[in-house]
């Protein structure tokens, strides 16, 4: 078994005792003594200060664990998946083989049945990467009724180099167009990655940033309606400890390099068999290190994508996108 799929999780467990009452008082109204006023009640235990991090902890009040279910729907792709629980796949870059120059499809798929799940593809004469995700891979127009995410760079590169900076939203209105609140876009992730110098062919450092998910999988809604307050998990990352109740940060693991050869590992428990900048694990800045997301490229267009709470697979889905439009360089 890997070393991702083995992780262990720690639960908090509380224990009580009971106190038994005194029952004296009746003898002493039987000899006409005065029955003593009853004892206050016991202290409460002083309460201890919790340790403030900006880590996500696994929720002591989980829901009931039910079987993974890999399916096209929105439910299951935008949900936070359990804790306790890991979703397996795979990702496979579809070449456009029908206009020349055009961008390939990306389908994410169960790793064991190879259940269809979402694709994504990238849009046209958008001139900053733009991909929309959906449940559906014979449309993934704009108009679609199948999307449920998207993807956008923020910063616009026009010359030699890749983005760096990434929003990852639910389909919706953009701020600046909307007509009714209820259908302005969520906020579902921020990716921002550390700029390398060229010659550089170290694996990738990046950070993603979420909103932090209540005990019964539920994320918290961050949707600006501002059209000058936007980007507001880009705001907040900056300062993540002050924004711990609203944010989780994740924080790629740093590979080692080998003595012997020079090269960067990692384990990825078998997953990832070919080397590659892009052969990356996140764990919550200042958890435990369990790994939430492990993308590994197993051949030359055939990636895996191992997900774990607080993340959904849209939002794994959104940053491994991210992946492929930066190779760390601007």
């Amino acid at each position: 078994m890997s070393s991702f799929s083995a992780q262990s999780w720690a639960f908090n467990l509380h224990t009580s005792q009971e106190i038994d009452e005194d029952e004296d008082d009746a003898d002493l109204e039987e000899l006409g003594l005065p029955v003593p006023p009853p004892p206050p009640p016991p202290l409460a235990a002083p309460r201890r200060e919790r340790k403030r991090s900006s880590a996500v902890e696994e929720p002591e009040v989980r829901r009931p664990i039910v079987p993974i279910v890999y399916e096209p729907t929105k439910k299951f792709a935008l949900r936070a998946i359990q804790p306790g629980q890991l979703v397996q796949c795979n990702i496979t870059r579809v070449p456009n083989t029908t206009v020349i120059g055009g961008y390939p499809t990306f389908q994410l798929t169960g790793s064991q049945g190879g259940e269809f799940i979402m694709a994504a593809r990238r849009r046209k004469k958008s001139q900053t990467a733009n991909y929309l995700i959906g449940t559906d891979p014979e449309d993934l127009s704009k108009d679609s009724g199948s999307i449920v995410a998207k993807v956008r760079a923020l910063d616009q590169v026009l010359v030699a180099g890749k983005s760096r900076l990434y929003n990852i939203y639910t389909n919706g209105d953009n701020p600046k167009d909307f007509v009714l609140e209820k259908n302005v876009r969520e906020e579902l992730a921020f990716v921002e990655y550390e700029k390398k110098e060229w010659g550089n062919r170290g694996p990738l450092r990046m950070t993603a940033s979420i909103p932090v998910v209540d005990v019964d999988g539920r994320r918290r809604v961050v949707k600006p309606i501002d059209e000058d307050d936007v980007n507001h998990l880009m705001a907040w990352k900056d300062d993540s400890i002050a924004n711990r109740d609203k944010i989780v940060t994740l924080k790629n693991k740093e590979a080692k390099i080998r003595a012997d050869t020079g090269a960067y590992v990692l384990d990825f428990g078998g997953r990832a068999t070919k080397p590659s900048v892009k052969n990356i694990q996140l764990a919550v800045a200042g958890g435990d290190g369990a790994i939430s997301l492990q993308f590994g490229k197993i051949d030359t267009d055939e990636f895996t994508l191992d997900v774990r709470y607080p993340l959904s697979p849209a939002q794994a889905f959104g940053i491994c996108l991210s992946c492929f439009e930066n190779n760390g360089h601007n």
